[in-house]
């Protein structure tokens, strides 16, 4: 939620519940906050740099799965949900 700490909330409208009401009206975020979210936000480089590390990181721990014949249904930043050798479960 670290977007969400510095006023973003970013995903599929349809996936993420209404907010309008989870945090109290009138909090406001010190100026430091919000010169890091703008630094963050108009950057992608960064997260690009960061969406390589986890995707080699993930090759590492999924390697044993595969060889051991697990599926691996979809891939979603760190989680690897898989389907268990001889399963049809989805």
């Amino acid at each position: 939620m670290t977007g969400y700490r510095s006023g973003a909330m970013v995903g599929d409208a349809q996936a993420s519940p209404p907010s309008g009401n989870c945090a109290p009206r009138g909090s406001g975020f010190p100026e430091f906050v919000q010169a890091a979210a703008v630094a963050a936000w108009s950057d992608d480089a960064h997260a690009a740099e960061r969406r390589a590390i986890v995707a080699a990181k993930r090759a590492v721990l999924r390697r044993p799965f595969d060889e051991l014949g697990y599926e691996v249904v979809r891939v979603a930043g760190w989680h690897l949900p898989l389907v268990a050798v001889g399963t049809t479960w989805r």
